[in-house]
């Protein structure tokens, strides 16, 4: 692939995300906070240097960085732009040697989080949802990440984009009892309503990507798989990206979370 002739779809942007964290997963340091029992949410690069962080956004955003920077974006009339300077991201990228700058080399376009495009059109744009709408008024945590999560896809609805897409890590509801794919199966059943109700146009490529541990994991030796529930829309629904996206992880007897 180059930017000079663009040459994706869906399932090979969803390997390219899935290759890099399943290459990356232990570099990013995922492990239980002392005194409780998380580790999906708890990891090496939070906003300030030397911080625990919570969000994906430095692993799916350099992702694209520099698979975008590979691809030939970046160079000339070929743009990367990305919304915002995270320090987690400028952190996380020196373990490649890769200095971040986005006031020098990123323009915040249409303030989407991440998007590829040339000197004619926009080919991919991404948005990374995780955080709960702090404005919504419904109960659960699931329920605010689901409202954040509308408001990126009615963004990406306003946009003209060859690729639109959206990775969120749903937080799990006290009804899962501890199995993520409940949670999983709620938030594909929600987006897919939401969706019907503008219905995208048919020469979009819109990508939804739902990435969750199989189950929770409490105790040293417990071990569950990352699981990319990776869709796109056809007609008037969400369907599977073929392929099998997922890899084990295990908890070792000093509460990191690696990859087996």
């Amino acid at each position: 692939m180059n930017s000079g002739n663009i040459r994706l779809s869906e399932k090979e942007i969803i390997k390219i995300l899935f290759n890099f964290i399943k290459d990356n997963f232990n570099n990013f340091g995922h492990r239980k906070k002392k005194g409780e029992r998380k580790w999906w949410h708890n990891h090496n690069y939070g906003i300030k240097m030397g911080k625990r962080g919570d969000s994906w956004a430095p692993f799916v955003e350099a992702c694209f960085i520099m698979e975008g920077e590979r691809c030939g974006f970046g160079k000339g009339k070929d743009k990367i732009g990305h919304s915002y300077t995270h320090p987690n991201i400028t952190n996380f990228l020196k373990i490649f040697n890769i200095t971040y700058d986005n006031s020098n080399k990123y323009d915040n376009y249409l303030d989407i989080d991440l998007s590829w495009r040339t000197k004619d059109k926009l080919i991919l744009a991404l948005e990374h949802s995780e955080d709960p709408d702090r404005y919504s008024k419904k109960i659960t945590t699931a329920d605010k990440q689901l409202d954040a999560i509308f408001q990126e896809l009615d963004k990406l609805k306003n946009v003209c984009s060859l690729f639109k897409i959206i990775v969120s890590r749903p937080h799990i509801r006290d009804q899962d009892n501890g199995d993520y794919d409940s949670v999983i199966k709620f938030f594909k059943k929600e987006i897919e309503f939401y969706l019907t109700q503008t219905v995208p146009p048919s020469d979009e490529n819109w990508i939804i990507i739902l990435i969750a541990p199989g189950t929770d994991m409490k105790k040293a030796d417990a071990r569950t798989e990352i699981k990319f529930h990776s869709y796109k829309w056809k007609i008037d629904k969400l369907i599977e990206v073929e392929g099998i996206y997922s890899f084990e992880v295990k908890m070792d007897n000093g509460e990191n979370v690696i990859i087996v």
